[in-house]
């Protein structure tokens, strides 16, 4: 009878997808998948949770408060006759912050996920019509160059002219007591 053992065998775990709090309504459930659907199953870990939780929820009074400002519009009259200005136009304006901070965080956003290495190689591999002037040149031409200004600037060296003095505007003690 033989035996047959698997010592080189790796198991592996599925990746699960991050659940959204079950006390949410079923509109915020449904933004938090949308969310984590969008990426891979192992792109969000259980770490980011909270931070998550955070991000839909300052998209969901982000949307909510953004239908108020359209229906309401930007300025509002109180029963005297007097405008001010709407309260949901402060909230949309924070909540859009927080998704901004919140998203970078969690590297929604693409450019927030690209590492500057990344940045550093796909810079080297753009056309060179984007490239800035300065990476134009070639590296044998900058050697030329400098070999150049070296054979014009050995020359003998140049003795520096004196300065002459200006007069001095201030007067002495001697022309003070005259």
């Amino acid at each position: 009878m033989s035996s047959t053992r698997h010592d080189n065998v790796v198991t592996l775990r599925a990746a699960r997808a991050i659940p959204p709090p079950s006390r949410w309504p079923e509109r915020k459930k449904r933004l938090f998948r949308a969310i984590t659907g969008a990426f891979a199953l192992d792109y969000f870990k259980a770490s980011d949770r909270p931070v998550l939780i955070a991000y839909c929820e300052a998209l969901d009074l982000h949307e909510l408060a953004s239908a108020q400002l359209d229906a309401e519009g930007a300025v509002l009259t109180d029963r005297t006759g007097r405008k001010y200005a709407n309260p949901a136009a402060a909230i949309v304006s924070q909540a859009a912050a927080r998704i901004a901070s919140l998203g970078g965080k969690l590297r929604i956003h693409p450019a927030s996920r690209m590492r500057s290495s990344d940045a550093y190689v796909a810079a080297k591999r753009a056309p060179s019509a984007i490239r800035p002037p300065w990476e134009y040149r070639d590296r044998d031409e900058e050697a030329e160059e400098a070999a150049q200004a070296e054979r014009y600037f050995d020359g003998p060296p140049v003795k520096p002219r004196p300065v002459p003095k200006k007069p001095s505007t201030r007067r002495t003690k001697k022309e003070n007591d005259k």
